[in-house]
């Protein structure tokens, strides 16, 4: 029969290879995000500059474009913070876990 203490241990074990379970999935869905509007964030670029390199910006499709890229730079802020709350949540886990 198991003791009280092994038992805790086990408990806390299989708790803790949940969170850590859960957070790096969520990490990799932050990664994901990041990547897909990283990967936005470039295409765009890429149009403006075949429709400078075509026939010349008009001024309003570039203040369109500068907005597009402030925002895009905003989501992209966002989910480096993001990745680092998780980052931080998993460093957490793991000094608890060495205690």
């Amino acid at each position: 029969m198991r003791t009280e203490e092994q038992i805790k241990s086990e408990v806390s074990r299989q708790v803790i290879d949940s969170m850590k379970t859960t957070l790096n999935e969520e990490l990799t869905q932050v990664e994901k995000e990041f990547e897909e509007t990283y990967k936005n964030k470039l295409e765009q670029e890429l149009q403006y500059s075949l429709e400078l390199a075509e026939s010349g910006l008009q001024h309003n499709s570039s203040k369109t474009l500068k907005v597009e890229n402030k925002k895009l730079m905003q989501q992209l802020d966002s989910i480096r913070v993001e990745k680092m709350k998780v980052e931080n949540k998993l460093k957490t886990l793991n000094e608890f876990e060495n205690i």
